[in-house]
């Protein structure tokens, strides 16, 4: 007879792996959503929020096998991303740059 003990040490590595795997995947929709914010794409910002959503609850599969810190980073990620495509923007558009994001088209402010 096989114990649920050892079906769980068993499957460790496993729950190991997919955390890392929903890491790199949350990290990664993070960071995709902090460039999306800074040029002020919304459509791209919500896509990569349910991708970073998604890559969330796989990381949470490390907590099985102690890995705490996986979902932790996970989970602050977006916001961190979200901070500095904001900023990045704002910066960009206080400087020189903002001048030649206007004649290309991107700030799509409507004045009047």
């Amino acid at each position: 007879m096989v114990s649920t003990l050892s079906i769980w040490n068993d499957l460790a590595p496993l729950f190991e792996f997919l955390g890392a795997a929903g890491l790199i995947v949350a990290m990664s929709a993070a960071a995709v959503a902090g460039v999306a914010a800074g040029f002020d794409r919304a459509d791209a910002v919500g896509v990569s929020t349910g991708i970073w959503l998604t890559g969330v609850l796989l990381s949470g599969c490390a907590s099985y096998a102690g890995g705490w810190w996986v979902i932790g980073v996970a989970l602050a990620a977006y916001p961190a991303a979200l901070l500095v495509g904001t900023l990045a923007r704002v910066v960009a558009l206080n400087t020189e740059v903002a001048a030649a994001w206007r004649r290309a088209g991107a700030d799509r402010r409507v004045s009047g």
